[in-house]
């Protein structure tokens, strides 16, 4: 369930719902009856492994041949 709160309430409680966010919890902070904020955890991004793709991508037969009437659009 998420963790609703209004905005004058967050900025005395930052740390706790920093916290809280990090710990999994959703954090929704409103001005009056509009959602400003949702706070989430940052995710790390996942360093990317050469080759892991290996064999799942196929290049069709004259992948590389340009049709004739396209070569006018060509540098």
């Amino acid at each position: 369930m998420a963790h609703e709160i209004n905005l004058k309430d967050a900025q005395l409680k930052l740390p706790e719902l920093l916290q809280e966010a990090i710990a999994g919890e959703e954090v929704i902070i409103f001005q009056g009856n509009t959602p400003l904020v949702h706070l989430v955890p940052h995710k790390k991004k996942s360093k990317r492994i050469i080759g892991t793709a290996k064999g799942e991508v196929k290049i069709k037969e004259g992948f590389k041949n340009i049709p004739g009437d396209f070569k006018a659009y060509l540098p």
